[in-house]
């Protein structure tokens, strides 16, 4: 989760730069590859990680997506 906190620094570091820091960000592009039951696995853990980091920055919404699903007990 280290990477999703410094990406949201980065983000509201440079959004302060330009006067922007009221503005509400929402997160729209999270995902990862599942081909695997372990992998599927790793994501299901790192969505409600990702989730729940956005809603402790008080995002309004978060998006999730699986990619590259293919097929099997993971769907």
């Amino acid at each position: 989760m280290k990477a999703e906190r410094d990406a949201y620094i980065r983000i509201r570091d440079e959004a302060a730069k330009w006067g922007k820091a009221e503005k509400l960000y929402v997160e729209t592009e999270s995902g990862m590859s599942a081909r695997t039951r372990a992998q599927v696995r790793v994501q299901a853990r790192t969505a409600v990680q990702k989730m729940v980091f956005a809603q402790s920055v008080g995002l309004p919404t978060f998006i999730w997506f699986r990619l590259m699903i293919s097929g099997g007990d993971g769907d």
